[in-house]
């Protein structure tokens, strides 16, 4: 066995690393693997750098789809419909649910559901609207609580 293959064999590691708990940054090498068991089940750490990255491990394939969520935030802009981009990442086909906050003063955050076209919608001053086809979001009937200027959140569950 030549030089480089012995330092390359005495690097590696000999077998995963099992335990329980969560890892610090300061315990392990970069490269390192731990399968551990956590207060939310088993996960697999890989660290990289001076961080450890965790993934959930499953005994087996879920028929259901799990479902995933991204928030983001923003500024509303003047007009009376805002239009807001969802991020590429997230598939347009892959949304099932919008919930949109706006700050309407101070601590003051009003929450607005997810509407469709039907029923009575002159009685809804704001509504907010996810286009499929333009993968963003519409808020429409913008006035005193929704508003140039003032903050928003948005949480954005997908499959």
């Amino acid at each position: 066995m030549d030089a480089k293959t012995r330092r390359l064999m005495k690097s590696k590691q000999g077998k995963t690393v099992t335990g329980s708990g969560n890892l610090s940054t300061s315990e392990g090498n970069s490269g390192d693997i731990q399968v551990r068991m956590t207060s939310k089940g088993p996960r697999l750490f890989a660290k990289l750098g001076n961080k450890w990255f965790i993934s959930e491990l499953k005994d087996q394939e879920s028929s259901q789809n799990d479902v995933k969520m991204h928030t983001f935030r923003g500024v509303m802009t003047a007009g009376t419909t805002a239009n807001i981009p969802l991020p590429n990442w997230i598939s347009s086909s892959s949304v099932a649910g919008v919930m949109f906050f706006a700050n309407h003063s101070g601590n003051l955050w009003h929450i607005y559901e997810w509407r469709s076209d039907t029923g009575d919608q002159s009685k809804v001053k704001h509504r907010v609207f996810y286009d499929r086809g333009q993968h963003r979001i519409e808020v429409d009937g913008m006035g005193t609580q929704i508003d140039n200027g003032k903050t928003y959140r948005v949480i954005v569950f997908y499959t």
